[in-house]
């Protein structure tokens, strides 16, 4: 009896010293923050999406709306090429091309999707922070799916490149700068480089008016013609009584 009580004893003092030793692991992990992985969202007034494959689409605030140009792959030069330093000169030189496209009217409902879903990305748990990693889920300076650079006049605000898809609606996201990758609600085909995805719609055309409408509208004027002309005054063929001398 006391020989089984020692051995469940030492078997629940083990069970405490891994618990403890998992414990103790985690404890010494990296912190989940969720603080928002781009900071001053809100404050941009311009907008730069580069797609490698359709070419740029540049977003500016223009009084309460927003308009936009577009420019094919091949026209502009994003810097992505050069041997840039870093990601801020890289987002400099993406910031200042010049679309080919004239500037029109953007869809206002649909920028501002744009940047509440920006500012909704979290810093969750990293999924990799190695030079490999970048190239592997094209989230690199010079690999991605799409580059998205926030600027407020001359300043850049932020950089964030989306990459591969780990799901429906998500991308491997990476801010510049960082070598954090993290997954994050934007996947890049819903930023699409297309005059069809940002131009403002034109304005709704006037119903046409119901066929028993103007059913209805045609029979009152009908009867007010009638009416007039019962109501109004005999001409000198009539019958009208004169009066006694």
């Amino acid at each position: 009896m006391n020989r089984k009580i020692t051995l469940l004893s030492v078997l629940l003092a083990a069970q405490l010293v891994l618990a403890g030793l998992v414990w103790s692991h985690q404890a010494a992990g990296p912190a989940v923050s969720n603080a928002p992985l781009l900071a001053q969202v809100d404050s941009a007034d311009a907008i730069t999406v580069v797609d490698p494959e359709d070419g740029t689409l540049v977003l500016k605030r223009q009084g309460d709306g927003w308009q936009f140009t577009l420019s094919k792959a091949g026209n502009t030069n994003t810097g992505d090429k050069a041997a840039a330093s870093d990601d801020q000169a890289a987002a400099k030189a993406t910031a200042d091309t010049q679309a080919s496209g004239e500037p029109q009217p953007a869809a206002k409902d649909r920028v501002e999707k744009l940047i509440g879903e920006l500012a909704a990305l979290k810093k969750t748990f990293p999924v990799a922070k190695t030079d490999d990693a970048q190239e592997r889920f094209k989230v690199a300076r010079d690999d991605f799916k799409r580059k998205i650079v926030l600027a407020k006049g001359d300043d850049t605000l932020a950089i964030l490149y989306l990459g591969t898809s780990p799901s429906m609606g998500e991308s491997n996201v990476r801010v510049g700068g960082d070598n954090a990758i993290y997954r994050g609600k934007l996947a890049a085909y819903q930023v699409q480089v297309t005059e069809d995805a940002w131009k403002q719609p034109p304005p709704p055309k006037p119903k046409p008016a119901k066929k028993d409408q103007a059913d209805t509208a045609g029979s009152q004027n009908a009867k007010a013609s009638a009416d007039d002309a019962a109501t109004a005054p005999a001409g000198d063929g009539g019958h009208a009584t004169t009066a006694t001398e």
